[in-house]
């Protein structure tokens, strides 16, 4: 199942619709059911660890007394039939009710039926590209969007932890996104650093999926693919303060500080790079020269959809005049 974030429609008159489509309702509906299975489980979990307190406390009591004395507690032979009964039945039952685990059994069965329901790796790929393209779009900050500050798309203001934050990044990382990716990565790493401040917050996420040296590694590699080697060694250095150890982050800082080297010996004493274009970096592609003159060949379709958007006066004045628009859904159809 495919599932994707209604953030932008963007339609005009001709038919053609730029959306992204999804019902996350019925997810929302199932998440519902989900927790009334995970409130039965723990409810019956709580039933189930109960009978093995009262079993722990009553062994322990006889315990406790047959230690005063031991030899004179297993003269009695009552006390020394008793000791061998608990240990052939008692600690027997304690073990088979431990094995047997039904009430695991049943929530996995329970949870079973709502597995189809749910959201794929597909599906975070896609909800976060349009995160992307809404920020394209309206040019919006990383940081505004991670607050939940989107004027007119809801009256929400969801903020992002660390790791909401750091999985959209990750995201434009697998798409090779560099450039989305540097900048939530970098959102991530500060939002981290904050959180990390936040005694109740790391006490409740101490068993979360991502930390500090995983977001550098990352953002390290991700500054790189940029062309920004000298960036890429200051976040692979801050993960090594951290993480000495960090096999990945020891051979990168290697290799950085080799090609910067390079580099600076290329430069030569005048620090200029060297005539033949040779910089041992990351090519880059010249920008074209800017097409003057009717404002509508000044953007690409892609370009005018989201300067139609953001109220460029130009472009609504050509579009208006071929009868086209710019809409934004808060909802989910």
């Amino acid at each position: 199942m495919k599932l994707l974030l209604l953030l932008c429609t963007l339609a005009v008159a001709q038919g053609e619709f730029f959306t992204a489509l999804v019902d996350l309702e019925n997810v929302l509906f199932t998440e519902s059911g989900m927790l009334d299975v995970l409130d039965h489980y723990i409810e019956e979990q709580e039933k189930h660890l109960q009978r093995l307190r009262e079993s722990a406390e009553n062994i322990r009591k006889v315990n406790r007394e047959s230690l005063e004395d031991p030899e004179s507690y297993l003269a009695h032979p009552v006390n020394a039939f008793t000791t061998v009964k608990r240990f052939l039945w008692e600690w027997v039952l304690i073990e088979e009710h431990v094995r047997a685990e039904q009430v695991k059994t049943d929530y996995l069965m329970n949870m079973s039926q709502y597995q189809n329901y749910f959201p794929g790796k597909e599906d975070i790929q896609g909800a976060a590209a349009a995160l992307l393209r809404l920020q394209d779009t309206y040019r919006l900050e990383t940081k505004d969007i991670a607050d939940g500050t989107i004027e007119g798309v809801s009256q929400y203001r969801p903020v992002m932890s660390a790791e909401d934050v750091f999985e959209v990044g990750r995201a434009a990382y697998n798409d090779n996104d560099h450039y989305h990716s540097c900048l939530w990565l970098e959102e991530a790493f500060n939002r981290a650093i904050k959180e990390e401040k936040d005694d109740t917050r790391a006490r409740r996420d101490k068993d979360k999926e991502i930390d500090i040296p995983t977001i550098l590694d990352y953002l390290a590699y991700a500054t790189y693919s940029q062309g920004d080697m000298k960036k890429a060694l200051e976040f692979t250095d801050r993960l090594l303060e951290i993480d000495p150890n960090h096999a990945r982050g020891m051979n990168n800082k290697d290799f950085f500080e080799y090609h910067l080297e390079e580099a600076k010996t290329a430069r030569g004493d005048t620090g200029d790079m060297p005539a033949d274009g040779d910089q041992h970096g990351i090519p880059y592609e010249e920008e074209e020269d800017d097409i003057t003159g009717d404002p509508y060949l000044e953007y690409s379709e892609r370009q005018m959809y989201e300067a139609l958007c953001r109220g460029d006066a130009n472009v609504i004045k050509v579009r208006m005049e071929a009868g086209q628009t710019c809409i934004i859904h808060s909802h989910l159809i």
